[in-house]
């Protein structure tokens, strides 16, 4: 059975695994770029987080830099 340190281990290793190919908020859907390619990946996942947010009317907030919904 694994004890507390691999699993910490194990899973922080995932976690950084995901936000090094996935970005700091993990997307795996497409951002939203409404023809303005000029924004960055994550302006344009921001974009579509805004989106979203808005669409199920709930507000995005800020905490430690990580999005909230």
């Amino acid at each position: 059975m694994a004890d507390r340190r691999d699993l910490e281990f194990t899973y922080s290793l995932i976690d950084r695994l995901f936000r090094l190919s996935l970005g700091e908020m993990a997307d795996f859907s497409g951002a939203k770029y409404d023809g303005d390619f000029s924004l960055t990946l994550e302006e344009a996942q921001a974009r579509k987080h805004d989106y979203v947010a808005e669409a199920v009317g709930v507000a995005r907030t800020w905490v430690c830099g990580v999005a909230t919904g």
